[in-house]
């Protein structure tokens, strides 16, 4: 498993107040994983609209991810998306890697683009970072299904993360 990143800038008008516009996929048909938010101008907001994603069925899907603390699988938008539960910089990021991993695995998914760094408000939750950037690299030592997981990373903290990632590497 190839773990890469993919730096997203923003515009002013989005970075000062902290609404997400835009969304630059991939491509067409590249697995999203997403953070389970539909709360105002946020990053699943946007994918939704450049895919002109059903709203309804992706607020439903949220509240019921959010409510059970799961990852959610919806299969009926294209391109597919897996939605992670909200953690806010707290709590169970190393269950919800895992299960999003394993999530992955289950459903074949060779390519994902994690897009839950790309737009950070306030500061990197680097205890979470860490916490994912572990897990991430225990299976990419592992005979594992996923061939890349490609990580959308906001500029403004580019060189935090990275640094974290390589901090990592060093130790391992």
């Amino acid at each position: 498993m190839d773990i890469t990143f993919k730096v997203v800038t923003h515009t002013l008008d989005e970075s000062e107040l902290g609404h997400v516009y835009w969304f630059v996929p991939l491509d067409d048909v590249t697995p999203i994983s997403a953070t389970a938010n539909w709360d105002g101008f946020t990053p699943l907001g946007s994918i939704a609209r450049k895919f002109n994603w059903n709203t309804s069925l992706l607020k439903k899907a949220v509240e019921e991810c959010n409510d059970k603390n799961q990852i959610a699988i919806i299969n009926q938008v294209s391109p597919k998306l897996f939605l992670v539960p909200k953690t806010r910089g707290k709590g169970s990021a190393d269950f919800l890697i895992n299960d999003l991993l394993d999530a992955l695995e289950e459903t074949g998914t060779k390519v994902v683009n994690f897009t839950h760094y790309g737009f950070v408000q306030n500061k990197l939750p680097k205890d979470e970072v860490r916490t994912i950037l572990v897990e991430m690299i225990k299976r990419e030592n592992k005979k594992s299904l996923i061939e890349k997981i490609i990580i959308d990373i906001d500029a403004r903290v580019h060189e935090e993360f990275k640094s974290i990632y390589i901090n990592l590497m060093n130790i391992e």
